[in-house]
């Protein structure tokens, strides 16, 4: 039998890859990919488990895992102050993410979260609790069969530079990267300038209980640069929904070939 393993983010710099090097590390993964790669673009196999990441695929995940029962995904969920926070070496250390990229993606989990091959993990506890999640995962994906223990993933990870790039470093996991917000508030109040919701937001996902952080930035004079990786201003575009449908139409077809064929 095949489980296929597919990662998703509530945006890039989400923690993807992380979870997806410690997966494919620490569990007895028959077949991966060294970083992103579509859903719609990985290879078939007989038996085992692939295990695929793309950060911005959750758009797609509604009918996918409504007929694709081999189908189980992963949702990095983090603060999103600590995304819009978030610098890349491929793009000369800029912040990456703006808000409303974040937003989006966000506003599809909730349909999603009440399916039993959906799986919410939070960066934060990810970093904090490693072991824990750990547990969780084999608890949530029981054909998941443990190597390694996720503490010890940095000493036996064979990482792309890729990857090595996206985690600004092969090391071990590190609470260091949690609120590191309170270090960019330029930036923060860049973002709640340009997007009034986010505080907002932050109360609806369980990041804040009041709107009291504001606080914080009152004095800030805000950064003015924009991030390097513009997206859709939203997702509810006509292009956009004419490409979700042809690509889920094109891998359910696809898939119901390979099970005629067998």
């Amino acid at each position: 039998m095949t489980n296929k393993l597919h990662i998703v983010g509530c945006s890039p710099r989400s923690g993807t890859t992380l979870i997806h090097e410690l997966i494919t590390t620490c569990f007895d993964i028959k077949l991966f990919y060294k970083h992103e790669k579509s859903i719609f673009r990985t290879d078939r196999i007989d038996k085992g488990i692939i295990c695929s990441k793309h950060p911005n695929e959750i758009f797609y995940l509604k009918w996918l895992l409504k007929f694709d029962s081999s189908l189980n995904i992963i949702y990095m969920l983090r603060d999103p102050r600590d995304v819009i926070s978030s610098s890349h070496k491929n793009s000369k250390n800029r912040y990456f993410i703006d808000f409303n990229t974040w937003s989006e993606y966000e506003e599809l989990r909730p349909a999603l979260e009440s399916h039993p091959r959906f799986f919410v993990i939070r960066y934060e506890e990810l970093v904090s609790e490693p072991t824990k999640i750990q547990r969780d995962l084999i608890a949530k994906f029981p054909f998941l069969k443990q190597k390694i223990s996720f503490n010890e993933y940095h000493l036996h990870a064979k990482s792309s530079s890729d990857s090595i790039a996206a985690l600004n470093g092969l090391r071990p996991i590190s609470k260091s990267s949690i609120g590191m917000w309170k270090k960019n508030m330029p930036r923060i109040k860049q973002q709640c300038i340009k997007y009034p919701s986010i505080s907002n937001k932050l109360i609806k996902s369980g990041y804040e209980n009041n709107n009291n952080w504001l606080k914080s930035i009152t004095d800030t004079h805000p950064y003015n640069e924009s991030s390097p990786l513009p997206l859709p201003t939203s997702i509810f575009t006509y292009k956009i929904k004419f490409r979700v449908f042809r690509k889920v139409v094109v891998y359910l077809l696809h898939n119901v070939y390979k099970n005629l064929i067998r």
